[in-house]
């Protein structure tokens, strides 16, 4: 009877035992009458020994590295061998050989990034990178579970709208049957629409678009988006511990999931559970720039004077200025130039960005028209005003940027698949 199959990672619980293990190999030596083979899978790797005598000799010597193969053979005990056993092979079987040499060599540090990303999937076999994809996986799964514990309902908005979601001019057009249509930018008219069912709390982790020419290290034209609304918000720093929690919950099974960052990615941010609060003036005075408008540059600046002053890697910085924020945002009513909204600065980088929301039907037609806008092109959502909406704020976060934040990663390319830009378009 053939062996079952089992995973490198299960090997010493099988010590004295036959397995069939099936891989990459990652590693090969020969010395004199033994080849050593390092066989990769999905959970780690096992040494595997083939001996000359064996049937398989020839073969085994004949294997080069990133070759498929499974591999029969009795796990014995051995100290030296990683993870204290080793597979000695009875038999071993090529299921795909590999061209030599490989166009990426996802061995060695330092490789161009868009070379990593023109070959993405051999990138992939790095144990660094498979660590950026796991951690992607853990982070949305924490989330999730968090909004799950707080009574939230998982929404599933539509991607192909007729109208901006935001506003302006950053979206990708398309024509939908002969009418003009959009590439969503946000779940955000949906979400809040969602208010009107007496739901009360939704949230979202999905797609969004943003046909911004931006090329530098923390812009994606397509990214996934962690959106939330609520309804009964006092204000908007209520809205706000949310996103805090949700970045605290991705830190630590980030964290757990990695088993502590070590030499990858260094420190984990410290993100406390009750974090500073700062308005955008007492920020801009923290930093020596009164009056500043919270520029990229000044994002960096702000995060190491938190860090500095209050030993947090995360800020709570809020009252941004009307003429910065949507046109659904409330604004102070002591300063109508300000507004009830607030980012999420970690590390130096705005990973999330919220606010209250102006359920007021006549307030939010003249806040549309004063931002420009042609109330009649949102009729569908602003009749839903009407007829009792309830107070209510969210906020959206960005997955990618989240765990490029949390992981110290230079360019938030590296946290995606297969990412999006003005320039790429594969693989």
């Amino acid at each position: 009877m053939e062996s079952r199959r089992v995973l490198a990672a299960e090997t010493p619980s099988h010590a004295g035992g036959a397995v069939r293990l099936m891989g990459w190999v990652s590693r090969i030596r020969v010395l004199g009458g033994i080849v050593f083979l390092e066989l990769r899978d999905r959970s780690g790797s096992v040494q595997v020994v083939v001996r000359r005598g064996a049937p398989c000799f020839d073969l085994a010597r004949r294997l080069s590295r990133d070759y498929v193969v499974a591999v029969e053979g009795e796990v014995r005990r051995e100290e030296r061998a990683p993870g204290g056993v080793e597979v000695v092979a009875s038999r071993v079987s090529v299921l795909n050989e590999a061209e030599k040499p490989l166009p990426l060599d996802y061995s060695k540090s330092g490789n161009p990034l868009n070379l990593r990303l023109d070959w993405r999937f051999l990138d992939l076999r790095s144990p660094r990178s498979q660590a950026v994809m796991r951690a992607l996986a853990e982070a949305a799964h924490a989330v999730r579970e968090y909004f799950r514990s707080q009574g939230f309902l998982e929404i599933f908005t539509p991607k192909i709208i007729g109208q901006a979601s935001e506003g302006g001019a950053d979206v990708f057009p398309l024509v939908y049957f002969g009418r003009e249509a959009f590439l969503a930018q946000s779940p955000q008219l949906y979400k809040q629409l969602m208010m009107a069912t007496g739901v009360e709390r939704v949230y979202e982790i999905g797609v969004a678009f943003r046909a911004e020419e931006h090329r530098g290290p923390r812009h994606l034209c397509e990214f996934r988006s962690i959106d939330y609304e609520v309804s009964f918000v006092k204000d908007h720093l209520e809205v706000a511990r949310y996103s805090v929690e949700v970045v605290r919950r991705a830190v630590e099974a980030v964290t757990r999931a990695l088993g502590g960052f070590g030499e990858m990615f260094g420190e984990p941010p410290v993100v406390p559970a009750d974090p500073p609060v700062l308005n955008v003036e007492e920020a801009c005075r923290l930093i020596g720039r009164p009056g500043c408008s919270m520029t990229a540059e000044e994002e960096e600046l702000l995060g190491e004077a938190v860090r500095r002053e209050y030993g947090s890697d995360l800020v709570v910085v809020t009252e941004y200025p009307w003429s910065d924020r949507p046109f659904y945002t409330m604004r102070l009513p002591e300063d109508l130039s300000k507004t009830r909204s607030f980012d999420i600065i970690l590390r130096g980088l705005e990973v999330a960005s919220g606010s209250q929301r102006e359920h007021r039907y006549d307030v939010l037609v003249a806040q549309l028209k004063e931002k420009g806008l042609d109330p009649s092109s949102f009729k569908f959502y602003l009749d839903h005003f009407k007829y009792g909406m309830p107070p209510h704020g969210g906020a959206g976060i960005g997955l990618e940027r989240l765990v490029k934040q949390i992981l110290g990663l230079r360019n938030i390319r590296e946290a995606v698949l297969a990412p999006r830009d003005p320039e790429r378009l594969t693989p």
